[in-house]
């Protein structure tokens, strides 16, 4: 049994917008993201349900540069969690 958290920080832009109305009505919704490593091993993480669990709103004017901080669980439905190999030799 894994309890999986995830945290993420925004600067306000178009796309943090789309997420204003899952932290509102706290909605599940679908996050996917890729990692590499410096030997070029690549990481996908596929979060089906994630579910705000906690998020300020933002405040700022004019030309204040904007965050914010989302925190998720994980809900229901299992992660996918892909390892892409580096190809070594010819």
């Amino acid at each position: 049994m894994v309890d999986i958290t995830l945290n993420t920080s925004y600067m306000f832009s178009a796309q943090l917008a789309g997420y204003i109305d899952y932290i509102k009505s706290r909605a599940t919704m679908p996050v996917n993201f890729e990692i590499a490593d410096p030997k070029g091993n690549k990481y996908a993480f596929a979060f089906p349900q994630l579910e705000v669990s906690e998020a300020n709103h933002p405040d700022g004017g004019g030309n204040d540069t904007i965050t914010i901080l989302i925190n998720y669980n994980h809900i229901k439905v299992s992660p996918t969690i892909t390892h892409t190999l580096i190809k070594t030799g010819a």
